[in-house]
């Protein structure tokens, strides 16, 4: 009898082992997350690229907030026209400066989530964190915008027409308006830094085969100085398929308001603003 009790024992054992060796590419065949991110933000990378900087969370496999600079130099390429045309930049690609194993989102998630939703107003864009239209006008920062980690899901009404309007607001900020002293045009701003991000909980959408998380939230804080005096912008648009308001005025938010809300997801995100 104790002979029989140990090779039962022994038996699990071997099968235990077994199961602890298959290859984490075998377990991880259909990829579905399940917990939100970690608060500590422990996994945080912050990644440099040339023109912005990505603040990419390795336990959502995503990027929570970009920052840049845009100056008039590039808003006067970006309003007049000589910006590179976004149909003669490359699709987007993965980011070659974080690990393949982050690497979650990829176009042919979107292509089939989206055939699943042609007609029930599901459908999401790759919503741009950092947004092309800042990056346009250089063939290497328009392609560097166009990082599969630079976007996370945004559904497209809100993607195409409240938020498309924000982002058009920040680049006026910095383009030439008309002096009526001098009877010149001059620069609104000679620069302005602009933060941009998502909220992420708990919300996920899945093609059938893997699920990845859809932020609540897209944010955006401007700041400039205006008369000597340090100037803050703030937005927060609830990315819903039933957010179907068009207007960038309905989402400014006060900026110590908008603080509280992101600290309420990311306790631990340090904010230069």
């Amino acid at each position: 009898m104790k002979r029989k009790f140990i090779q039962v024992i022994l038996f699990a054992f071997i099968l235990f082992i077994v199961g602890c060796s298959q290859s984490p590419s075998n377990q991880n065949t259909k990829l579905t997350l399940t917990s939100p991110i970690s608060k500590d933000l422990s996994g945080l990378l912050v990644i440099q690229h040339t023109y912005y900087t990505n603040y990419f969370d390795t336990a959502l496999k995503s990027e929570i907030m970009g920052k840049y600079i845009q100056t008039i130099e590039h808003s006067l390429v970006t309003v007049g026209n000589n910006s590179i045309n976004r149909k003669g930049v490359a699709s987007f690609t993965q980011d070659p400066l974080i690990p393949s194993d982050l690497e979650i989102t990829t176009n042919s998630f979107y292509s089939k989530y989206n055939s699943l939703h042609k007609n029930d107003g599901l459908r999401v864009d790759k919503g741009h964190v950092n947004p092309y239209t800042a990056f346009d006008f250089d063939l290497s920062a328009a392609k560097e915008s166009m990082y599969l980690e630079n976007t996370c899901p945004q559904y497209s009404f809100f993607n195409e027409h409240q938020w498309l309007a924000v982002e058009q607001h920040v680049i006026k900020q910095v383009s030439l308006v008309y002096d009526k002293d001098s009877k010149q045009y001059k620069p609104n701003q000679d620069s302005i830094t602009v933060y941009t991000g998502v909220l992420i909980g708990k919300n996920q959408i899945n093609d059938g085969d893997y699920s990845i998380y859809i932020p609540d939230y897209y944010w955006k804080v401007i700041t400039y100085k205006k008369d000597g005096n340090l100037v803050y912008e703030a937005w927060l648009g609830k990315n819903s398929a039933d957010n179907t308001d068009t207007n960038p005025y309905d989402i400014k938010i006060d900026l110590d308001k908008l603080k509280k809300q992101i600290k309420s997801y990311y306790p631990n995100l340090d904010l230069e603003f």
